[in-house]
């Protein structure tokens, strides 16, 4: 039964009554089914209430409410009902009822997300082909044959409401419970009820961010576009040098056209613009067609190498004109784009389709230039290609677009939350805040066009090495667990394990990692020129570890063989057995069973859909290195990536889940902000009078979160205070 209370017409299909005899309604339910309808907009700050739906866990009893149709006083009750924290609210995709209801001073707690719910169950798989695997509509019609009509889902405005978008926003709280009925013992059965039911409190934390915004200085950011020329061109140049240092690339590009051994003439007679050019070189004339050529010669006269040349033009004989602007012009016609000279490179770098061809000279089984593919390369060329395209993004992404795409009419950027995604992290799109421009090249200039109130300040604190100490605690290395108790370079400790007697050999005069501190050998960072880097090739791997870093990306990034590149890595395992054998498992750990999971308490599971298509001799032979599968190769080098990396989501997640209950039970809503989360950073703009007092609070909360999954105590968190958005 369909019921409705504001301004809707008269239908058979729904009964018109009271706002109290809702009330009456809702009191005497434990939990309820939620859901609203806005005006469509692109802003999350102007997006408009329409109807609030409400229905109960029997699937009998819906309620329709015209928000726009109710007083002041029905929406201060409305609002009591809604932020009544001991009722549970099933929605379907809550960050969008949740983000919406706070711009309207509407704040809800305890709710179970149905998207999420499904998102856990299938560990965060997504369609290839871009569909959605986990709207409402589609979860309906997979589970129930049941098929919802969106005809009336963006026609909500302020306009009466009709007959079908009355039964339209009913059908949208109808079938949730049972939707729940059927996840709620797939949860168990996954014992994954601790992971959902750490996403369905830190969707509420992802809320709050969404809706807090972060504040941009328009002008800041555009200064940052002057950044931009000089490292594209830099860069740009970098790859230039790498066609010509790399014979068979450079041999290629002759064969593809990308460069020339000579001149090479560009000047197209069909061109009205260019013949203008080029007839202004030699002489001043107001029309450029045949008919006036002819007069003006016969009118004028000029020397006899203007004449002939003009008589040419007229006459089409465009290899002699060709050849007498070559002769007298050369470098006008250089600078006018007309004469590409001999050597230059004419490749767009930025063009799959040109560069493509060219590069699969050196990496032959190159399918694409997606991070992915590039990933399996191992020629030094790559990391060069990826900083020049990161170059051009500084222009192009993050230029006059990024405002103009992203900055909301109340001056804030709101990115959209993926809070599910296969590792178990979240991702941000529209924009993605977590590829804004942070590296040696452009320090933290763009992060610090991000300002806050002037009386306020940005506190942020992210956990030290997380990943780092997650592979110290899951392989109870000696060595790294050590390093780590006792504070010392574990990249420096590393170097000195792998590289042995040429480290020992390279200590200059006061190295800091030989000096004796309390009769021991402190072992920490020091400026040695050989020691930095052994260091530098080392660090790659210590963090490669924690994302399934192959011998070819080590070997592109360091810009060393293959052969080399393995070498090494074996160096490595052979300093370090017990992480090679921690990480062996986790492969072989997917490959055997289909999916991987992270640690206690929330065992978040990662699962492989190709994996079911593998016959058991297929496994058998690709674990035992007798036939090696590339499908089950992907799932292996995922595997030894999700228990570290996903272990770090979950306790991200976590400690922005114990910020925002801290901040709830103490009343500091208006005092601190939850503003963004970028990996494992959480960032928050607090009152300059309290920054100091939260930036300690913030500090305990953080390891709290660390110590409820790594109960060593050796994962720390850094806290900063700033005026600016940092690191």
């Amino acid at each position: 039964m369909i019921y409705t209370v504001g301004q809707v017409p008269v239908s058979s299909k729904y009964t018109r009554t009271t706002f109290a005899t809702f009330l009456n309604w809702e009191a005497a339910q434990r939990e309820y089914e939620l859901d609203i309808e806005t005006t469509v907009s692109d802003w999350w700050c102007d997006k408009e209430l329409i109807t609030v739906q409400f229905g109960d866990t029997k699937g009998k009893n819906q309620w329709v409410i015209h928000y726009l149709s109710l007083s002041k006083e029905e929406i201060a009750e409305l609002k009591k009902v809604l932020e009544n924290p001991w009722k549970q609210k099933l929605i379907h995709h809550a960050m969008f009822e949740y983000v919406v209801l706070r711009f309207h001073d509407i704040k809800i707690e305890n709710v179970y997300d149905t998207m999420l719910a499904e998102q856990v169950i299938n560990g965060g798989i997504t369609a290839e082909n871009g569909e959605s695997l986990y709207s409402l509509q589609t979860l309906l019609y997979n589970y129930f044959d049941i098929m919802l009509d969106k005809t009336y889902q963006v026609s909500f405005n302020h306009e009466p409401l009709i007959e079908g978008q009355v039964v339209y926003a009913a059908d949208d709280v109808k079938h949730l419970s049972k939707l729940r009925r059927i996840q709620i013992p797939q949860l168990k059965l996954e014992n994954s009820e601790n992971t959902a039911a750490l996403e369905m409190e830190a969707v509420l934390g992802y809320g709050d961010i969404m809706y807090n915004g972060i504040e941009l200085n328009c002008n800041d950011w555009l200064a940052n576009l002057e950044l931009a020329d000089p490292l594209i061109e830099e860069a740009a140049l970098k790859l230039q040098s790498a066609l010509f240092e790399e014979p068979v690339l450079y041999e290629r590009a002759l064969e593809l056209g990308y460069v020339s051994e000579q001149d090479q003439i560009k000047i197209n007679w069909n061109s009205g613009s260019q013949k203008a050019q080029l007839i202004g070189l030699v002489v001043e004339i107001e029309l450029y067609t045949k008919a006036y050529l002819q007069k003006f010669l016969k009118t004028n006269t000029f020397g006899a190498d203007t004449d002939a040349v003009l008589q040419l033009i007229i006459d089409r004989e465009d290899d002699l004109v060709n050849e007498f602007f070559y002769t007298n012009y050369r470098e006008s016609l250089i600078r006018m784009g007309l004469l590409i000279p001999a050597g230059q490179v004419t490749l767009n770098w930025n063009s799959s389709d040109q560069v493509l061809p060219l590069l699969r000279v050196v990496e032959p089984k190159l399918k694409g230039l997606s991070k992915e593919e590039v990933a399996k390369t191992s020629h030094w060329i790559f990391p060069i290609l990826q900083d020049y395209k990161g170059n051009l993004k500084l222009k192009t992404t993050y230029g006059e677009k990024f405002i103009e795409n992203n900055l909301e009419p109340d001056g804030k950027i709101r990115t959209n939350f993926n809070q599910i995604i296969a590792t178990g992290r979240v991702s941000s799109s529209k924009p993605n805040m977590q590829n804004i421009p942070a590296k040696e090249s452009v320090g933290n200039r763009y992060r610090n066009a991000f300002t806050c109130p002037n009386t306020w300040k940005y506190v942020d604190s992210d956990f030290v090495g997380q990943e780092l100490v997650i592979i110290a605690y899951l392989s109870r290395d000696p060595v790294w667990t050590e390093a780590l108790r006792k504070g010392q370079d574990l990249h420096s400790v590393c170097s000195e394990l792998v590289f042995k007697d040429k480290w020992k050999a390279a200590g200059e005069k006061d190295c800091k990692y030989y000096a004796v501190v309390n009769k021991e050998v402190a072992k920490q960072k020091c400026n040695c020129k050989l020691h930095k880097r052994m260091r530098n090739t080392i660090k790659p791997i210590n963090f490669g570890l924690a994302y399934g870093m192959s011998e070819f990306k080590l070997a592109g990034d360091q810009k060393i063989t293959l052969k080399e590149a393995k070498s090494l890595i074996k160096e490595y395992f052979t300093a370090f057995p017990s992480i090679g054998t921690l990480l062996n498992y986790f492969g072989n750990y997917g490959t055997r069973l289909g999916y991987i999971q992270t640690i206690w308490p929330f065992f978040r599971k990662r699962k492989y859909p190709d994996w079911k298509y593998m016959e058991t001799y297929t496994i058998d032979a690709h674990q035992s290195k007798v036939d090696y599968n590339p499908i089950l190769g992907s799932i292996e080098r995922a595997s030894k990536n999700h228990p570290i990396q996903g272990t770090g989501a979950d306790m991200t997640k976590l400690s922005l889940v114990l910020i925002r209950w801290f901040l709830n039970d103490n009343s500091l809503n208006e005092q601190v902000k939850l503003v963004m989360q970028v990996h494992d950073q959480n960032t928050t703009i607090a009152e300059e009078t309290i920054a100091q007092w939260w930036s300690e609070q913030m500090t305990i909360l953080m390891e709290q979160a660390a110590y409820m999954i790594i109960p060593t105590g050796l994962l720390k968190s850094e806290t900063n205070i700033t005026d600016r958005w940092s690191k």
